[in-house]
Order: structure tokens, then C-alpha cells, then sequence
């Protein structure tokens, strides 16, 4: 802790700076101080290791541990403080050891769960392999996994038990969304293909894409026409519940192209790991084909449902 005085010249009237270091805690009861000719005097609180006040040990010309600086030989006058204060000294250092232990304060508290890597009750599927299945649910474990570690090494550095340089850390942060929507979009695919097959001419689906496309068959058509696009990516059907539209688009990097805030209804991968174990590239409309063999359509029904 600190005392901090305002002084000023009670004769001839030359004044002094004013000398503050910290923030102020409490006020101090107003005394004379008998530091003559003080410059900028910084005078710590009380009384000295000897039990002397500020003045006694003054006309004692005993030193004074607790005076900074006391320019006497220059002092011709006595000076009397406006007000004194008492606050803590923290260097600048300090304060932000103290901010930082405070930001973690609450980060250390932040939820540590992870994304468990789903199970999928899938049929034998109609086309597509058992071997290309369990290839292409590897692929998805590898971003179930890899967008925990993002999340675990993040966490880890907010907490302060890990340093990555800011550059890395960064890095970090935009490669999660590659892992986070790689992880999700290939849930939505998956689970397209479980339970039994069906869906209705008559669902809020079917209507939609009727007003949409003009028909059901022109809207599945139109989803075959975007899976044609050359190049990599995934067929995504949207629901825009603003406008309640529905979107057929080829998002190519799907951290990057996703229509904002658009609920998924139908999502088809069109990357190689899809078809490569059971199709070449140039057999891409095979698997296409085998796609929509084995799409539940309720399955894509009852997200619309959930979206409107």
C-alpha cells in the first residue's frame, strides 16, 4: 500500500506536482508532513520501522525509510498535504498477471464436452459395399476425432496449462470449422439411410419442391442435375424458413459454402471417399444413382417439418 499527498507551498507560494502512482483504495486522515522543499515527494503511509511519524522523524533528522524522495537542501519551507490517499501498488506487471488470472478465472469453467462419434443403424445399402460404408465412416470418425482435439488444444491454451504461438492458434480456429462441418454433414448423410424407406407425395416436402421446381420429379431431378457439377464437393438441399424456399446448391468446401443459417434437409457427398472403393470417377452417376436407391425420403420429410 501507498500514501499518495498532494502538497502545495504554504509561503511563497511555488507549487508542486502532484504525485500518484495507483488507483486510490481509502482516504487517509489530512496531517502535516515535514518534508521541506519536496519535489514530486512520495511519502509511504503512517509510521516508519522505528515508530516515528513522517514530522517527528523529520525534526529528529532521523532518515526516512519511508520517503522515496526529499529534496532538504533545497527546502527553505514547510509544505502541508491537500489530501492524502491509500491505495495498492501494482506495477503495470501485476495488473496484468491479476486481468489474465481473472480471464481465466472464468475460462477454466468453460464446458469441457466432446462430440461423441455416432452410431448409424444402417441397412445393407443397395449398391453401395460394405467395404465402401466402413471406409467412409472412418472418414467421419477422423473429423469426430479431430474436432475434439481443436477444441481440447483451444481450451488448453485459454486455460493456460498450454502456449501455442498465435499463429498456430489461429490456425487452429479456422481449421475447426473444416473438422466441425466435415463431422456434421457426413451425420446428416448417414442417417439419410436409416430405417425404412418411404415418403409422401402429400408432405409439406413434396408441396414445397412442387411450388419450388414444379413437380417432385423436377425437384429430384434438378438435385441430379446439381450432382453432376464437375469438381468435388456436396450436393446440399436447404430450407430457407424466412422465405420457406427451398435451395439446391454445390457447396465445394463445405467450411466455406454453406448458405448461412440454412437448415440442412438433404445432404449428398460428392467428394471420392464416397464411391471410390465400389466406383472410378467416370462411374459417378452410378453411385448417384445408388444414392437415391437407398435415400429415406422421410428422413429428409421430417427435417423440413422441423424447420419450418
Amino acid at each position: 500500500m501507498v500514501a499518495v499527498f498532494d502538497f502545495r507551498q504554504s509561503a511563497d507560494g511555488r507549487r508542486l506536482r502532484t504525485s500518484e502512482y495507483d488507483r486510490i483504495d481509502r482516504t487517509l486522515p489530512g496531517r502535516e508532513c515535514g518534508a521541506e522543499g519536496a519535489q514530486d515527494a512520495r511519502v509511504r503511509p503512517g509510521v516508519d520501522e522505528e515508530g516515528l511519524t513522517a514530522r517527528g522523524a523529520h525534526e529528529r533528522r532521523v532518515p526516512l525509510p519511508h520517503v522515496e524522495h526529499l529534496y532538504l537542501e533545497r527546502a527553505r519551507s514547510e509544505y502541508r498535504p491537500i489530501e492524502g490517499r491509500i491505495r495498492k501498488e501494482e506495477s503495470a506487471r501485476e495488473e496484468e498477471v491479476e486481468a489474465r488470472g481473472k480471464r481465466l478465472g472464468h475460462m477454466v469453467h468453460f464446458n469441457s464436452m466432446t462430440y461423441p462419434t455416432k452410431t448409424f443403424n444402417l441397412p445393407v445399402l443397395t449398391g453401395l459395399s460394405e467395404k465402401q460404408i466402413r471406409v467412409h465412416l472412418g472418414l467421419y470418425e477422423g473429423y469426430v476425432k479431430n474436432a475434439n482435439l481443436i477444441m481440447e488444444k483451444l481450451g488448453a491454451v485459454r486455460a493456460g496449462t498450454l502456449e501455442l504461438d498465435s499463429y498456430i492458434v489461429a490456425e487452429l480456429r479456422r481449421r475447426f470449422a473444416f473438422e466441425f462441418d466435415g463431422m456434421r454433414m457426413h451425420e446428416y448423410y448417414f442417417s439419410q439411410f436409416e430405417g425404412e424407406k418411404s415418403g409422401s407425395e402429400e408432405s409439406a416436402l413434396a408441396k414445397a419442391a412442387a411450388e419450388k421446381y414444379g413437380s417432385g420429379e423436377k425437384f429430384l431431378a434438378h438435385i441430379r442435375e446439381v450432382a453432376g457439377t464437375r469438381g468435388t464437393g456436396w450436393v446440399v438441399v436447404y430450407l430457407d424458413p424466412a422465405m420457406k424456399m427451398l435451395h439446391t446448391v454445390f457447396v465445394a468446401d463445405h467450411e466455406v459454402g454453406q448458405l448461412a443459417g440454412l437448415p440442412v434437409l438433404l445432404a449428398l457427398d460428392m467428394w471420392e471417399h464416397a464411391f471410390m472403393v465400389d466406383y472410378v470417377p467416370a462411374e459417378k452417376k452410378n453411385y448417384i444413382d445408388a444414392f437415391f436407391a437407398n435415400l429415406n425420403w422421410s428422413v429428409v420429410e421430417k427435417r423440413f417439418d422441423l424447420s419450418r
